[in-house]
């Protein structure tokens, strides 16, 4: 049955996400295409199942439309070196603060 298959999406990723595209201005950030809204992913530079350390880092996303999504399938690697740098362009931008992430305490 498809729905077995269906993964249940925490409120962190949701949040990570929300972060993710508020920094990219909802824009997809492949410089070939710039979809402003519509259908928009959030892409992991590099892997969550390789680096799960990163799973929830903002400046290892980027917003992508789903058709350029769909260019990094298999590809990660192709990828990576280019959406580091525009990530690193992208590094003076307020990114909204991840509600779900707990606050460190001082003392």
């Amino acid at each position: 049955m498809l729905l077995k298959n269906l993964k249940k999406v925490t409120k962190r990723e949701v949040e990570w996400r929300k972060r993710v595209f508020a920094r990219d201005k909802y824009t997809c950030q492949e410089p070939k295409c710039k979809q402003k809204g519509g259908y928009l992913e959030a892409h992991h530079i590099k892997k969550k199942f390789d680096y799960p350390e990163l799973k929830y880092v903002i400046d290892n996303g980027i917003t992508l439309c789903r058709k350029c999504h769909e260019k990094t399938f298999f590809n990660e690697k192709k990828f990576e070196k280019k959406y580091i740098r525009i990530n690193n362009k992208m590094k003076n931008y307020a990114i909204p603060k991840l509600s779900c992430m707990p606050s460190r305490r001082t003392k």
